[in-house]
């Protein structure tokens, strides 16, 4: 995001640009603006009436998302040991990673205590170079899910049921290949849904019923290939729809005529190659007549950027809703006061945090903190705990510092020398280094988002390693391209993705869904789909644009080089709605 656009976002939220800085890494230029101070100013920790201030950051705020994210990783499931039981098990951390890691059962068990591997603070050396060390010695659990039933491929994860090659997902059924999925059943290839049941690749928004191929469609019930509709039924190849029914490329036709379009559709579509024409047409067509919202916000008050709702004085946040005085954000609902965050619900004042849960407050610099934590400063993967100092997977602990156990007065006197000895060193206003995290930087989140070649990475500090070509083929299959031709052999046979040449296989479950709705077999290996469906957003920056009805200058993830009809809000409510 360049300079014209903070100074565009700072006159219209009448919030002052105090300084201009230079990323020490990126060298990107990147405001400070007056509520930012505001900001850490009210966050900064008080221990016996002294206040230890939170600086301004040194890095861009795109460098700071991603150096949170490289702590982060979903997708990427290893075959290892237990380090307890030995048992052979599904785990995010690779059997050659300096860790112990428990199966996740075990490491809920009562018969070890996060506090056994305690250590005392060295002032000779620095936090960072210690908590490394804390971090290979306290044990870790091989995945982040609870509640979870006849799951075991699933990470990040809550009240999973027959779920597989799931992530950052909850309280689904039957489910496979998604990604930040909740309260769905019956479905197959999805990303960011809500409330649905039997769907295929579908990506945004919620309560959809057998739909295909839609995207930021809501309240749509038998519908394929989709785009921006709400409360619709039977309709097919449509955009910009409310309360429709038997269309066909948002032409309006009897239920007859529908229904017989639909009968020779299915027929085409259990051939691979018709389903490709068809979805380069639908793009094709899409392009030419869909009506962009600059920024798809609603009931909004100053926020800039992307798919926010009830939301007000934001900016650089994105994807969902219930926001107040947010600034640099991914993934949020019903927060307030927090900056530098991602993935997070129901929280209040945060600050640098990578994944967070459920009744936070006033905790900084912290990585995956899990429900009612409040007060942690330094912190990884604790739960249901307060005023902790550089800690790991504690669980309903309080004044505890490398996970040791002290007393209030204890804690009170040693955090002060601690924090005044990492202001010496640099490192108290920073969020712990790539360099520690357990994983590498083309394994994390982060590189879904910023997919930076090893040479830009290796000049930013992050970790890369070199993928296992044992997974991978220079071959083609040769496959049936109708539904009909394929049977329960294809359960024994390993497929080579046409684009990666990654080897993945087909599931049962999977081929009966394929079958019930006549679709034919992917080419493709799951992550490549999972990019695919991510790519199809352009969130990662923003512009400014003028609104192709009124010419009214507005911010939009699209720019003016894009030959769409991107409309302000006023002027897509009114076309639209």
């Amino acid at each position: 995001m360049n300079k014209q656009v903070y100074d565009f976002i700072s006159n219209q939220s009448k919030d002052p640009i105090i300084e201009w800085k230079e990323c020490k890494i990126s060298k990107q230029i990147f405001p400070i603006f007056e509520s930012d101070l505001e900001f850490y100013e009210k966050l900064s920790p008080i221990f016996w009436w002294k206040k230890y201030n939170i600086p301004s950051p040194l890095l861009h705020p795109d460098l700071r998302h991603m150096r949170r994210m490289c702590f982060r990783n979903d997708r990427n499931l290893y075959h290892r040991k237990c380090d307890a039981s030995w048992k052979n098990i599904i785990s995010m951390f690779a059997q050659d990673k300096p860790y112990i890691v428990y199966e996740r059962s075990y490491w809920w068990w009562d018969n070890w205590n996060a506090l056994d591997y305690w250590m005392e603070f060295d002032f000779n050396r620095s936090f960072f170079e210690q908590f490394d060390e804390l971090f290979k010695k306290v044990p870790l659990p091989a995945l982040l899910n609870s509640n979870v039933e006849n799951s075991d491929y699933v990470n990040q994860t809550d009240n999973m049921k027959n779920c597989y090659l799931e992530f950052s997902a909850c309280n689904d059924e039957n489910c496979y290949y998604w990604n930040r999925v909740f309260d769905c059943k019956y479905c197959l290839d999805c990303s960011v849904l809500y409330n649905s049941e039997n769907c295929y690749e579908c990506v945004d928004w919620e309560n959809l019923y057998k739909c295909f191929y839609c995207q930021q469609s809501k309240n749509c019930t038998n519908c394929y290939f989709l785009f921006d509709c709400f409360n619709c039924s039977d309709c097919f190849g449509c955009f910009n729809l409310r309360n429709q029914k038997y269309k066909i490329f948002n032409k309006q036709y009897t239920e007859q005529e529908y229904n017989d379009f639909l009968k020779t559709y299915k027929e085409n579509i259990k051939s691979y190659q018709n389903l490709e024409q068809l979805k380069n047409f639908f793009k094709q067509e899409l392009n030419k007549r869909w009506i962009f919202n600059a920024s798809y916000t609603n009931n909004c008050v100053n926020t800039f950027w992307w798919y926010l709702f009830n939301s007000k004085n934001t900016y650089n946040c994105y994807e969902w809703w219930e926001i107040e005085d947010c600034k640099y954000w991914l993934l949020l609902n019903n927060v307030k006061d927090i900056q530098d965050w991602n993935n997070s619900v129901d929280a209040e004042m945060q600050y640098e945090v990578s994944t967070g849960w459920l009744w936070w407050f006033r905790d900084i610099f912290c990585l995956d903190v899990w429900p009612k934590c409040t007060y942690l400063i330094y912190s990884a993967y604790c739960t249901y705990s307060s005023n902790l100092f550089w800690c790991i997977w504690l669980k309903n602990q309080e004044y505890c510092i490398f996970n040791k156990k002290y007393t209030k007065e204890q804690y009170e006197i040693l955090v002060p020398k601690i924090i005044e000895h990492m202001q010496k060193t640099g490192e108290w206003w920073e969020f712990f280094p790539s360099s520690i995290s357990p994983f590498w930087y083309n394994e994390s989140a982060w590189y879904e988002y910023f997919p930076l070649e090893k040479e830009l990475v290796s000049r930013y500090g992050f970790p890369w390693y070199e993928k296992d070509n044992n997974n991978f083929n220079n071959w083609k299959n040769v496959l049936h391209d109708n539904i009909d031709n394929i049977n329960e052999s294809i359960l024994n046979q390993t497929i080579t993705c046409t684009e990666s040449w990654r080897m993945f296989k087909i599931i049962s479950q999977e081929l009966n869904f394929y079958k019930m709705y006549w679709l034919p077999i992917p080419r493709k290996h799951p992550d490549i789909r999972h990019l695919d469906r991510f790519h199809l957003k352009q969130i990662r920056d923003l512009h400014i644009i003028n609104c192709k009805k009124c010419d009214k200058l507005i911010t939009s993830i699209f720019d003016n080089n894009q030959m769409l009809k991107i409309y302000c809000e006023d002027c897509y409510k009114n076309e639209v709605y």
